[in-house]
């Protein structure tokens, strides 16, 4: 008697916990939350395809809120519909606390990083963009490019095949899932911050970022890369490109 009570309890144990792990698994699906951020308190607004959240107590700036909504306009209405907003969702997480934005893996050094976020059982769940403390006390320029940096990150993993043709069409050599420089191709080294030549990833975020401040000339960029500018945005760089100050 005493047996079978234990192995129901015990199969009454395993059934609860597994409602509790599904539970946990389907918050951080819907919300698209990290674990690391799970119990913790946030303010949000949602603007059109996109969603800024903050930590309780430590609002975004008005001047930067702004700049957000401005960024988010141009990345809905001012590219191509298979790379807007309005058909990928944008998720931003901004920690002011730098022991909550440390808590990330992969944050050293980085002021603002891209990562897909997981569920309990290791499969991705949402497309997540973070920015630090740092990051929000810098310039309006930098905060804007910022923005269009991460979200090209974020495209790259939402939109199948456009790292690897961005790859392929700017010089990057494949090996299996390595890329690596060319040997002889000065073309392919025409860009515009050695941090570009990291990887096809960084060099397109780069690339992009850059390109959506009027101030900053293209001329130096390869040509395969000024027409994947080109054909990441829908209008002429004049109506698109922006100053903040």
């Amino acid at each position: 008697m005493f047996r079978d009570r234990l192995e129901c309890l015990c199969t009454i144990i395993i059934f609860v916990c597994s409602i509790f792990i599904w539970s946990v698994s389907l918050f951080m699906i819907v919300t698209g939350r990290p674990e690391q951020l799970l119990y913790r308190s946030f303010d949000s607004v949602k603007y059109r395809g996109a969603q800024i959240y903050w930590e309780e107590g430590y609002p975004l700036p008005d001047e930067k809120l702004e700049i957000f909504y401005i960024v988010v306009d141009s990345l809905t209405d001012d590219v191509h519909v298979k790379y807007s907003i309005a058909e990928n969702r944008m998720r931003v997480y901004y920690l002011a606390k730098e022991e909550t934005f440390g808590s990330l893996e992969g944050t050293e050094g980085a002021t603002a990083f891209y990562r897909r976020a997981t569920n309990a059982f290791g499969k991705g769940a949402a497309d997540n963009i973070f920015l630090s403390k740092t990051l929000i006390e810098s310039d309006n320029n930098s905060f804007a490019m910022a923005l269009v940096h991460e979200y090209l990150h974020m495209i790259q993993h939402s939109v199948p095949g456009y790292i690897e043709e961005y790859a392929l069409d700017v010089g990057w050599l494949q090996e299996g899932e390595t890329f690596y420089h060319p040997v002889e191709d000065p073309d392919f080294f025409m860009v515009l911050t050695d941090y570009s030549l990291t990887s096809p990833f960084e060099d397109m975020s780069d690339t992009f970022m850059f390109s959506y401040l009027c101030v900053i000339e293209l001329e130096s960029l390869s040509e395969a890369r000024n027409q994947h500018i080109d054909n990441f945005w829908s209008i002429p760089r004049e109506e698109y490109c922006r100053n903040f100050h």
